[in-house]
């Protein structure tokens, strides 16, 4: 099963996001990886899902596993990653959407 492209991605964060006050920003790694050599896989290896991780903005804990499988069922039930962003150790994210204000 091919992993969704970039725009399948910003369709179903648009989609799930106003149910997340809580996310500040929505970040995605191309690489399906968790985007830092430091910060490993969940088996170690290389991730096959589609990894995105999310930027609180201190207006509560993100339900990630309800982000998980909210954005699983918006793209046809591809395997999804959802973790907290680990700030500006991070390289090769996209932001998706930022919430305002």
């Amino acid at each position: 099963m091919r992993r969704p492209n970039v725009l399948d991605l910003v369709h179903a964060v648009s989609q799930v996001a106003p149910g997340h006050p809580e996310v500040q920003a929505w970040w995605y790694s191309p690489l399906g990886r968790t985007a830092s050599p430091s910060l490993p896989s969940q088996d170690g290896g290389p991730a096959r899902e589609t990894v995105i991780a999310v930027e609180a903005n201190g207006g509560g804990t993100p339900d990630l596993e309800r982000i998980r499988r909210e954005l699983t069922a918006r793209l046809s039930d591809r395997p999804v990653l959802v973790r907290i962003h680990q700030g500006p150790v991070e390289t090769g994210l996209y932001r998706l959407v930022t919430r305002k204000g």
